[in-house]
């Protein structure tokens, strides 16, 4: 049995223990220690996708008919329905290119050098995926649509800040709730280096090491009922998180208190805090919040502090 536990960062389920580099594990290199997601991208369960770089899957909409009777009696019950949701993945590119110079001066050798570089490549493209996974097509729009774009109008909150504010999000995470998607079975294509020349400001010559490194990523939202987000928050309390908590149906309740977080940034992290400061009645500070109602708190730099007024109408007029 594997001593790694879920949502650790080398679990089979998370990022780094999926994603390949050729045909070798992030795990297996020496340097992976280098690769750090953050407290999100550690959270958030990652599956290869179910058709190379496009993934499908499968979303009830209507659960099925269930009648009493009585005895000698019929019913008629309605079939459930379901429908297949088809997500495209989106190429994320960590390439490099550097000086030969500074491999063929680095103190130990070209080869820790090059694998150095490589996961500094993958550090970077992480953080950078975090961003887009969370804020979709309005931070990056080459990338893939984010928790911004899939969250549906009924499962929003409007907390009416005056001038917008930021998100929080109450989510279900899971294979068949929120998770990532990795392509062509987690492989991250890396090419061979090799030595190129290009040009520097003045036209002169040089060469370089050269890297491609990428692969297919996206998010899954598998449900209207895995994810609530409030909108317009200026201040953050106990009562909006509990609106949050209303909006998942009583049958999906017990999946969120078992795999659920609740995702916001650092600055709406303390003002939860200070809101329960204000209500503490000997005055002194709260700690800092790590839990809502048995919930873990996950706080990301990728989520914004200064989103746009949203009002009612761009809120539908942008739902899926």
């Amino acid at each position: 049995m594997s001593n790694v536990t879920n949502g650790s960062n080398l679990a089979d389920n998370s990022l780094v223990g999926l994603i390949q580099l050729n045909d070798k594990n992030v795990a297996e290199f020496t340097a992976s220690d280098l690769v750090q997601p953050s407290e999100f991208m550690s959270r958030l369960p990652f599956f290869p996708a179910s058709n190379g770089t496009q993934h499908k899957f499968l979303v009830e909409t209507a659960a099925a008919g269930v009648s009493f009777r009585a005895v000698n009696s019929g019913v008629e019950n309605s079939a459930g329905s379901e429908k297949i949701v088809t997500t495209d993945l989106k190429f994320l590119d960590g390439s490099w290119t550097r000086d030969v110079a500074i491999g063929q001066g680095f103190s130990k050798s070209k080869d820790a050098y090059y694998e150095k570089q490589t996961m500094k490549a993958l550090n970077s493209a992480v953080s950078k995926s975090e961003s887009s996974l969370i804020q979709g097509t309005d931070y990056d729009a080459d990338g893939p649509d984010g928790l911004d774009d899939l969250v549906q109008d009924e499962m929003k909150v409007d907390a009416e800040g005056a001038t917008g504010g930021t998100h929080v999000y109450m989510m279900i995470l899971g294979e068949d709730a929120v998770a990532g998607v990795v392509g062509n079975e987690g492989k991250f294509e890396m090419s061979e280096i090799i030595q190129v020349p290009i040009a520097d400001e003045a036209g002169k010559l040089y060469n370089v090491d050269s890297q491609s490194i990428g692969g297919y990523m996206a998010i899954q939202v598998a449900g209207k009922y895995s994810i609530a987000m409030a909108y317009n928050v200026a201040s953050v309390d106990d009562k909006l998180l509990s609106k949050l908590f209303a909006k998942f149906p009583a049958d999906r309740r017990n999946a969120l208190r078992a795999n659920g977080i609740v995702l916001m940034s650092v600055d709406a992290q303390m003002k939860l805090q200070d809101s329960r400061t204000a209500t503490n009645p000997t005055g002194a500070p709260a700690p800092v919040p790590t839990d809502w109602n048995g919930l873990e708190i996950v706080v990301s730099d990728a989520v914004k502090d200064d989103y746009a007024k949203v009002t009612e109408e761009s809120s539908s007029s942008s739902s899926n």
